[in-house]
């Protein structure tokens, strides 16, 4: 039968990892899912230990079509000669006759260099990893947009910024507001995004930088004082932060700024750094 356009797939997925109970895992074993979550070191004692549920759940797992890893920049030295061992043994036990689709996914893997040679050298790692031919082109990066209004730069807003930074942002602004806010669009366009080389108009996502270097840099950009700045650019991040929903009871569930906030504790009681990085992406 032909599948209409009516016609809804339905993926059933389960975990089974070392938290699960007996009861969930038999359950598994009998009904196997559409997607397996999993661990390596759980996939590992599947492909090894010999009793009768985790052979059923491999058995299972014949004729396997897809292989995901996340988190693929933490799978290096000598962990990640043992993940790259195991996908061999995963590929010659499940898929005889077959073809595994490896895919990698990571938020992280290179950040030097230009696109092409970051892709090239994801490729590299990926081609080693999955014992595959992972070509350059195979590698999907972001697609960063701009949140604030793109035809407005922070060069062009720069006459207004010292008013915007006095005046600061009103707690129940809208969406439309902040994206033509001259202090979001300073934030967005010095903090958060930047192009990746002066020929190329891709958005990357901007180094990060710590609130008072971010504080030094609108004091000097906006022609105020560097508390001024601060506290200026304290109030956007915690409007911006926040839905339009929860800053008007109606709107938009997404926050206007999907900034990060990263906390770092040095040994010995040093004090605590706080990097902030700001970015939409999509």
């Amino acid at each position: 039968m032909e599948n209409s356009p009516e016609t809804r797939w339905v993926l059933w997925f389960a975990r089974y990892t070392g938290q699960e109970s007996n009861e969930t895992r038999e359950a598994i074993a009998k009904s196997p899912p559409d997607i397996l979550l999993t661990n390596f070191m759980m996939l590992e004692l599947l492909l090894t230990r010999q009793e009768p549920l985790d052979r059923q759940v491999i058995k299972n797992c014949e004729g396997l079509e897809f292989l995901v890893l996340d988190e693929l920049h933490t799978y290096r030295g000598r962990q990640g000669a043992d993940v790259a061992m195991l996908v061999r043994r995963l590929r010659e036990r499940l898929t005889t006759g077959g073809v595994l689709q490896c895919i990698g996914t990571s938020a992280t893997m290179a950040s030097e260099g230009s696109t092409q040679g970051r892709n090239r050298v994801v490729a590299e790692v990926a081609s080693r990893l999955f014992a595959a031919d992972v070509r350059p082109d195979n590698v999907i990066t972001e697609t960063l947009r701009r949140a604030t209004e793109p035809t407005l730069s922070a060069e062009r807003i720069r006459s207004q910024l010292a008013a915007a930074v006095q005046n600061g942002v009103a707690p129940n602004i809208n969406d439309e507001g902040l994206r033509q806010s001259p202090l979001a669009i300073w934030v967005e366009t010095v903090l958060g995004v930047t192009r990746e080389s002066e020929t190329e108009p891709k958005l990357v996502r901007a180094t990060p930088c710590t609130l008072k270097v971010a504080s030094e840099r609108l004091a000097a950009d906006a022609g105020v004082d560097e508390p001024t700045a601060k506290a200026g650019l304290q109030n956007l991040l915690a409007v911006a932060s926040k839905s339009e929903r929860d800053r008007l009871g109606d709107g938009s569930v997404r926050p206007f700024f999907a900034f990060k906030l990263h906390q770092f504790y040095p040994e010995q009681g040093a004090p605590l750094r706080r990097l902030r990085r700001l970015a939409r992406g999509l």
